[in-house]
């Protein structure tokens, strides 16, 4: 299984076993970097089975950079319109 993976270059994360001594559950990804802290909580109530808990790191980017979002609610209306009143 593992070889198909890499082939298509793809990492397998989970390298512990989760349940009694083999590995069943496998968190799969493209982006090597993106998992990480992968922790055993340990079995499942009465389960053999184990919990993981892992975080994902994402980066995400807009297409036009930065976007500026007004705070209208919080706005100085009353400070806006002297300003404006003040040119000629």
């Amino acid at each position: 299984m593992l070889t198909g993976l890499y082939d298509n270059f793809l990492t397998q994360h989970v390298t512990s076993p989760t349940r009694k001594n083999v590995i069943l559950d496998v968190i799969i990804r493209d982006e090597p970097d993106m998992i990480h802290k992968i922790a055993d909580l340990g079995a499942l109530e009465s389960s053999d089975h184990h919990a993981l808990l892992w975080r994902t790191r994402v980066q995400t980017e807009t297409a036009m950079g930065i976007r500026r979002v007004f705070d209208y609610p919080n706005a100085d209306i009353s400070g806006m319109k002297l300003e404006l009143q003040a040119i000629d």
